[in-house]
Order: C-alpha cells, then structure tokens, then sequence
C-alpha cells in the first residue's frame, strides 16, 4: 500500500484510482501484481513530468502550464506576509529559504509571489535540496549563479547566498558562525530540522517546533476573524485548559497523528503573519489526541465530546 501524504501526491492518488476503475469496468483481472504495475506507471509519469530541466526547456504537462497561467495555480503573497519576514530576520534571527525545486523553477515562482526583490527577504536561499535526504546524507553545498548555472562545489556557505543541494551540517555551521551561538536552533524562530509539512483534512498546516508557552484569550480575540470563528470551536471566553481538552476527542486520523508528532498546527501563513514574532504558542502534549497546540482554536471538524 502506500500513503498519501501531500498536495504533490494528490494527482498521483487521482489518476491512480481512476485507471484501476478503469480496469474494473472494462472487466480486467485485478491482484496486486495489477496495483503494482499501475502505480509503477503513474510514478514514472509524475517523474517524467517533474524533470528539472523541462523547466528551461519548456516540456511535459506541468512546467508549460505554469509558466502560461501562473496566476490560476500560485497566489501573490501578501503586504502582511512580506513584512512578517522582515521582522524574523531582526535581532540576530536568520531566515532561509530550502526548497527541492530548481533553482531556475523557484526564482519563477517567488518572483511572481513576492516580486522580483525577494531574495532580499531571505539570509540564504537553498534550492534542490532533495529533502528528506538533506538531514540524513553529506552531499556538498553547490555554488548557484544568478543565471541559475551550478557551480563548484563549496565547503562554507556565505551571506546572502544561493547554493543547490548540500547538507544539514554545513547549514548549521553556516549559523552557528552568523549568530555567534553553538546551538543556533534554539535561538531561531524556524529551522530546517522543525519545520515540516502535511495536509489535514481540510487545509494546508505548517508545524513548527520549539515555540513554546501559551496565549490568552484576549490574543485569540482579535486574531480569531469571523471566518476562523465559524471552523473552530470557541476558545474565546479563557484560555484553554488540559481538563476541557480531556472532554474532547480525535476523530480523524489525520488529527490524531497531528497531535502525536507535530509541535503546533496553523491553517495559514497569513495567521502566523499576524502574530507577534516573539509569541509563545501552546504546544501539543505527548497525549494522543491532545488539542492544545491546534492555533487560533480547535478543529470543530477533527474533535468531538466525549
């Protein structure tokens, strides 16, 4: 079986399903060498369809069409979203952008969300970086060039640099040197190690480690909109509690394993945009369907009473 976890894997999970019920209209015999030949074909599509190169060339399904209509499939990011990363890179904090996509693809598609000065939002900015390999193996940095050409490989990372690939160690390095501190992450708001992604059932969250503490309910007044207010339940007359969590329970999976191994979930970018840079966020407890770290309040769709 395998496990779909991520909007890159949603068209893989579509046309999967639609050629085996394909096959089971047109009477074909099915058994799991069946299941393993299809998905074997679609998973060589999606890569023939991915190649980095087919970016410059202009080839395949996916490229073309993103560079003709890129405002149909990529949002423009907004005023608030640009200063909140202003404001991360103050007092001693450093950004950086790590993306698996090409350096050439990536320019494309920050131009378009933040114009064409975002790099200047950003301490380093890392392309190819073939996570989750990143954390795990040593490959070396490569120089990257403004005409997105890959370069020499390089032992120490600069300033305001872009490089391809690399490695977790010459990235930490990298920041225990610029912050003068021997264990940079804890004194960095995101880093590569603490920021992961997924999908709940219905949105896009970020997960964030080592943000720690708890917010008031008068905090969650004025960040809680009327459209939040209508998905969540109401965490608005005092601050949440352990014993209200206990008469509450997960009723997805996917909330339940949100609880488990993220430290905190957010529905937007935008809400985090929002808040102070320096806020402490409740975090989810090792308890499994534990709902304190869910931000501004909790799923009514992933909870239920007890």
């Amino acid at each position: 079986w395998r496990f779909f976890e991520n909007y890159f894997d949603i068209p893989g999970l579509v046309a999967f399903a639609r050629i085996l019920d394909h096959l089971r209209e047109t009477g074909a015999s099915e058994n799991k060498t069946t299941y393993e030949d299809v998905w074997a074909d679609v998973h060589a599509s999606l890569y023939e369809m991915y190649i980095f190169n087919h970016f410059k060339e202009d080839r395949g399904g996916y490229f073309p069409a993103i560079k003709q209509e890129t405002g149909s499939y990529i949002e423009m990011a907004s005023k608030e979203i640009k200063e909140w990363l202003k404001k991360l890179r103050q007092q001693n904090r450093k950004v950086f952008l790590m993306t698996s996509s090409n350096v050439d693809f990536a320019y494309f598609i920050m131009d378009f969300i933040f114009g064409k000065d975002w790099p200047s939002l950003f301490d380093l900015r890392l392309f190819q970086a073939k996570k989750p390999s990143f954390f795990t193996e040593s490959r070396a940095f490569l120089r990257t060039s403004k005409e997105f050409e890959i370069g020499e490989p390089v032992e120490e990372l600069q300033p305001n640099g872009d490089y391809s690939q690399g490695n977790k160690e010459v990235l930490m390095k990298f920041f225990r040197k610029e912050t003068g501190k021997a264990d940079p992450k804890h004194s960095s708001l995101v880093t590569a190690e603490e920021l992961r992604w997924m999908v709940s059932d219905f949105w896009g969250s970020i997960f964030i480690d080592d943000l720690q503490g708890d917010r008031s309910a008068e905090e969650l007044r004025w960040m809680v909109s009327d459209f939040w207010g209508s998905i969540f339940i109401d965490d608005l007359q005092g601050d949440r509690s352990e014993t209200a969590d206990k008469n509450l329970k997960m009723n997805t999976a996917y909330g339940d394993l949100i609880s488990q191994y993220a430290t905190i979930c957010v529905p937007s970018i935008e809400y985090l945009a929002g808040v102070p840079v320096d806020h402490n966020f409740a975090k989810f407890s090792k308890d499994a369907g534990n709902a304190r770290g869910f931000h501004p309040g909790r799923p009514v769709s992933l909870l239920v009473s007890q």
